[in-house]
């Protein structure tokens, strides 16, 4: 379970993801406890640890128990990074398929491509992005293995950034409500928005920095499937026309 420098599989990508979480969420939640909350409001939480154990190392290690969990949970459970966050509110990996993918993957044969074909992989993206990850998926070995981890390295950058991002929309909620709940000053709240703020805008850089090396990394793969799987690729191609109805070649429908 330790984190994977050299991811060959989604799976070593979730590791690692799992365990920038569990940091992540250790270090927001030591500076609410130190920055946010006053003396008293710490004096509470450490009476109510004190209750638990006298121990003054077991209450750490409830808290860090406690905040794998709830990396375990976001990241391999729910895998809220994309199945949650990019599936509902930012929809990058769609349009990834749609426009850079797929125009690029079935250029070769663009010509004896249904009229149709790009408007139903629009709708049926689930279906088609298996002609690219017969090749490039876990498990396919058609592909050059270095190109394959070297998507990886960079698709974990992106996924970083996108924790990233889950977290401060977090933070800058739960400032808001414990500012209403717990009387935090004002120039406290406003100081801890503020820089929330300026952390996601230099988030945004780095997501834009990853999307164009994760675009370099997948274009590489594409031109591998290309150089050496052509033939394949096409079988793939006429195999999903067939599927929807839609004729390859030249009775395009």
């Amino acid at each position: 379970m330790l984190p994977s420098f050299k991811p060959e599989t989604y799976q070593d990508v979730k590791k690692t993801l799992m365990w920038y979480t569990t940091v992540l969420l250790s270090v927001i939640s030591l500076l609410f406890y130190f920055l946010l909350l006053s003396s008293d409001q710490r004096d509470f939480i450490n009476s109510l640890m004190r209750n638990i154990t006298p121990n003054p190392f077991i209450g750490p290690g409830i808290f860090l128990t406690f905040s794998t969990f709830i990396a375990w949970w976001m990241i391999s459970i729910f895998e809220i990074h994309d199945k949650v966050y990019d599936k509902y509110f930012v929809k990058w990996r769609y349009w990834y398929y749609v426009d850079f993918i797929f125009p690029r993957l079935f250029k070769p044969f663009i010509t004896n491509l249904p009229q149709r074909f790009f408007e139903v992989a629009s709708e049926n993206v689930n279906e088609y992005k298996k002609i690219f990850y017969h090749f490039a998926g876990d498990g396919a070995t058609k592909i050059n293995t270095n190109l394959k981890v070297r998507f990886y390295e960079k698709i974990t950058k992106y996924w970083i950034t996108q924790i990233n991002e889950i977290f401060l929309f977090l933070s800058f909620i739960a400032i808001v409500i414990l500012k209403n709940t717990l009387s935090i000053r004002y120039n406290v709240t406003f100081n801890a928005l503020v820089i929330i703020s300026i952390l996601f805008i230099i988030n945004r850089i780095f997501v834009k920095a990853t999307r164009i090396s994760v675009r370099d990394a997948t274009n590489d793969e594409i031109e591998d499937i290309h150089k050496n799987h052509l033939s394949e690729l096409e079988e793939q191609i006429k195999s999903t026309c067939q599927k929807f109805g839609l004729r390859y070649g030249s009775e395009k429908n």
